[in-house]
């Protein structure tokens, strides 16, 4: 299979569709295998039209390589697949102040008196997070600061509210 696959590599640079339809039904079953042990099948249905629609787009690339061409495919697929997976879960991470704090009487209460003890950009991040339901990423876009940032931020009011508390 590789010498013909190598073959049709090369024939795909002259944007010819049917090759990459040969492509795909020489390839799409180890790739759609690979994907599904990393996501859940819908999501290894989205990558692999990803991955196929890259190797369109990269066909005069890819007409250069020798050999590895199924090794850049799954490697292409499984890079999409991690992606995917960072994304959904830093998409689905909400956070609740209670989860973060300690059990104390009129702290979950009353939170909007514990938080003014923060500074402001402390606020405004427990509060995308916490009372808005933002993950990291979306918190980091609607703050217009790097995610790290945000993290860094979270760290330390929790630390300062921890410390408030006790």
């Amino acid at each position: 299979m590789s010498e013909d696959l190598g073959q049709l590599f090369v024939q795909l640079s002259t944007a010819d569709r049917s090759v990459l339809k040969k492509i795909y039904s020489n390839t799409c079953a180890k790739v759609y295998g690979a994907l599904t042990s990393l996501v859940d099948e819908p999501q290894a249905e989205k990558i692999l039209k990803t991955v196929y629609l890259e190797v369109w787009q990269k066909r005069e690339e890819l007409s250069g390589l020798k050999t590895g061409h199924l090794h850049w495919l799954l490697s292409t697929a499984r890079r999409h697949a991690l992606a995917a997976r960072q994304s959904a879960s830093n998409s689905t991470q909400a956070y609740r102040l209670q989860d973060v704090m300690p059990q104390h009487p009129g702290l979950h209460d009353a939170p909007e008196s514990a938080l003014n003890a923060l500074g402001s950009e402390d606020v405004h991040v427990l509060k995308a997070l916490y009372i808005g339901g933002m993950s990291i990423e979306d918190a980091s876009r609607h703050l217009n600061m790097e995610q790290g940032a945000v993290r860094t931020t979270l760290e330390s009011a929790i630390t300062k509210l921890r410390e408030a508390s006790k």
